[in-house]
């Protein structure tokens, strides 16, 4: 369902940067693709880094003030731009933990040297000083499988975070397409491509959804712009 197109950027600038690449994926049953935009990454190289909104006009705007090696919009917000979930950037707490949505069922967070996705109460049970942290949802692949009753009905674009469970990772925009139709494509892509997913997690979308990718010094970042401005970004910095 989704078939992978030659790289259309590498990141050299360090030797463990990891690259960007691009795919087509399948957007509905009927067939029809879209170009899916996704950064893949090693967590021993690359660490997470949560970013409020504050004076950050937009994503671009909060990767190159954080000097991030790339990123993407975070989790669900209110009109006010209050976090729906709990969200701590470099040990600041907003927001306050939600057990009751789908839309904050996973905790991605950062603690050392470890980057983590689990379910929010799990999480909590263990009480776990994360000093970034971000609740969103829902799962579209949970321990090796597509996560059941997903919606199947409102086609949006969709950002969302995946791993392996070894160390590899990836950050992706896609085109408008379904929950389900989505976790449905990429658990197939991960069999055929030799990229298992283990767990995915939906961040915000529609037009919430942004990316960027940092080229390196002097150079032009590849960005796909949000539409609307968003409450909180999700940054990839080097160790």
């Amino acid at each position: 369902m989704i078939r992978l197109v030659p790289s259309l950027l590498f990141l050299s600038v360090l030797p463990l940067f990891p690259q960007y690449q691009r795919a087509e994926l399948q957007v509905s049953a009927d067939g029809r693709a879209g170009a899916m935009h996704f950064y893949r990454f090693d967590a021993k190289s690359v660490a997470l880094k949560v970013i409020p909104r504050g004076t950050h006009r937009n994503l671009g705007a909060a990767m190159s003030a954080n000097k991030c090696i790339a990123g993407c919009n975070g989790g669900f917000f209110d009109p006010r731009y209050q976090p729906l979930g709990e969200v701590i950037a470099s040990g600041q707490k907003s927001g306050k933990r939600n057990l009751a949505s789908s839309l904050t069922s996973g905790v991605l967070y950062q603690k050392g040297g470890v980057l983590a996705i689990e379910r929010s109460k799990s999480f909590y049970q263990k009480n776990i000083a994360a000093p970034e942290l971000i609740q969103t949802g829902p799962f579209l692949i949970e321990s090796g499988k597509v996560v059941s009753g997903l919606s199947n009905r409102k086609f949006a674009r969709r950002t969302l975070i995946a791993t392996d469970g070894k160390g590899q990772w990836f950050i992706a925009y896609t085109p408008p397409t379904t929950l389900a139709q989505l976790a449905q494509s990429l658990h197939a892509a991960g069999h055929q491509y030799g990229f298992k997913i283990q767990t995915a997690l939906n961040f915000d979308g529609g037009s919430s959804s942004a990316l960027w990718v940092g080229k390196g010094e002097g150079k032009n970042p590849f960005y796909l712009h949000e539409i609307k401005p968003v409450a909180n970004y999700i940054g990839l910095v080097a160790k």
